[in-house]
């Protein structure tokens, strides 16, 4: 059984420069359950980062799994399902050429350099309209003034104009 610590001092604040330390009981601490450190499995293995092996063959395992799971006839009107009308049952499925990738690749790129113009002159157009905007604002009430301005010097000459007549 541990020791019991020593008791605690309270030390005068600057509040209280004439009160003297008070001396209280420390209690005993007692755990309700004596407490064992469990040792975990494999915890040097966990602690290291995966290797590009390991991820391939996680991946591997977990590809194959799936299959397993799905069995042979679902997964294969799964398979035709999702690639569709593309492949027929005759058709030879085989890995692209460099040109056919390349090909690709600049179908790909052009595609993505055409969307990134268009977005810019979007942003573009939007940002003059949010200049527009502001200049607007800032002018509106200055045009209005004067406007009310103008109207009430017509009124007053018109009421001139009647009193002259």
């Amino acid at each position: 059984m541990p020791e019991a610590p020593a008791p605690m001092v309270v030390q005068p604040t600057a509040f209280s420069a004439t009160t003297p330390p008070v001396h209280m009981p420390a209690e005993p601490v007692t755990p309700p359950v004596e407490y064992k450190a469990l040792v975990l499995p494999k915890v040097e293995t966990a602690l290291q980062p995966p290797t590009l092996a390991s991820l391939v063959t996680d991946a591997k395992e977990a590809a194959m799994d799936i299959v397993r799971r799905l069995g042979g006839e679902e997964f294969d009107e799964l398979a035709q399902m999702m690639v569709g009308g593309t492949l027929g049952p005759d058709d030879d499925v085989r890995d692209p050429t460099p040109e056919e990738i390349l090909e690709s690749n600049r179908v790909m790129l052009l595609a993505f350099c055409e969307n990134r113009d268009r977005l810019t002159r979007i942003f573009k157009d939007l940002i003059s309209l949010h200049h527009v905007a502001h200049v607007h604002e800032r002018i509106v009430p200055a045009v209005d003034s004067l406007l009310q301005e103008v109207e009430s010097a017509e009124a007053k000459v018109a009421a001139q104009e009647e009193v002259d007549m």
